[in-house]
């Protein structure tokens, strides 16, 4: 599957398709709209086979067609900890990520605010059934005063980036959210059940 990947997806990618530690079984490949534009859906699972499918563990990017990195989240046990890093630690490894993912949002940079941001995933219970963890980080959120759209790094610890997204618009008349959420398994799986 990897090396159809580097047929199909630009080149410009390779680097961000080598998931993390545990994380190798690709689960999904689709291509999808964000704000009207094709983009790819990847999802790599833990390659146990433990806590897999909507809600659970997992390493998920979105990729351009023309070949920039959208977001990319990691959803994962041994990554929830109290230890979070405050904000000025959480800012520099958040500013660190962007030097190297996406440089281009750094000369618009506008920081809105830094405070801690959890989400919930599934876990097996040992005993048949889930339970919820949740995972934390802090939460830099920004907004690219080139274009008015906000981008966010989630930050855990010692520096371990949860999440990024990018180009995200917000719909102000209904005060949420306009583009898609392709790295959030809720509302994926809001729309397979509608």
């Amino acid at each position: 599957m990897q090396a159809l990947l580097q047929h199909v997806l630009p080149a410009s990618v390779g680097e961000w398709l080598t998931p993390p530690a545990g994380f190798d079984s690709l689960a999904k490949v689709q291509q999808v709209r964000v704000d009207g534009r094709s983009a790819w859906h990847l999802r790599y699972e833990r390659e146990d086979g433990l806590n897999t499918g909507l809600g659970g563990e997992h390493f998920s990017l979105l990729i351009a067609e023309e070949g920039g990195l959208l977001g990319a989240t990691h959803f994962a046990q041994d990554l929830i900890s109290a230890a979070l890093p405050d904000e000025r630690e959480a800012y520099r490894h958040a500013v660190a990520y962007l030097d190297e993912h996406a440089p281009d949002l750094i000369d618009g940079l506008s920081l809105q605010w830094i405070k801690p941001h959890g989400e919930m995933f599934l876990v097996d219970d040992g005993h048949g059934g889930k339970s919820a963890r949740t995972l934390t980080g802090m939460k830099v959120k920004c907004r690219n005063s080139k274009d008015g759209r906000y981008f966010w790094v989630i930050v855990g610890a010692q520096g371990q980036v949860l999440t990024f997204e990018r180009d995200v618009v917000w719909d102000f008349l209904r005060a949420q959210r306009q583009t898609e959420k392709w790295l959030h398994d809720s509302w994926v799986a809001e729309r397979l059940t509608a």
